[in-house]
């Protein structure tokens, strides 16, 4: 597939030569710079796209750290509130079993 684009990209460049009043053909230096332009941005777009994962890669770890400390908070939060009911429900028979009613 890269190189259909490649020489997709060199006919265009020999194209717009040819269009733009060369009445020769093209020369060996043009083909050459045709492919060097092609090359290059093969080359930016790797980069980009090297960097792209380098940054996901970041932020994947990021989140799955988050996950887990939510995970942990939710853990904590749930077993205080167990405990919590446990003590309010204490409380209340002991408010009743002191003074014979209820608290609610």
């Amino acid at each position: 597939m890269t190189l259909q684009i490649v020489n997709a990209l060199s006919m265009c460049a020999l194209t717009v030569a040819a269009i733009t009043g060369c009445t020769s053909s093209p020369t060996f230096g043009d083909k050459v710079s045709a492919h060097g332009q092609v090359t290059k941005d093969l080359g930016n777009n790797w980069n980009r796209g090297e960097s792209m994962v380098k940054k996901g890669t970041k932020l994947r770890k990021e989140s799955d750290g988050l996950a887990k400390k939510s995970s942990d908070k939710q853990a904590e939060s749930e077993k205080l509130l167990s405990q919590c009911k446990k003590l309010m429900q204490e409380s209340e028979v002991a408010y009743q079993s002191q003074f014979g009613t209820s608290m609610k």
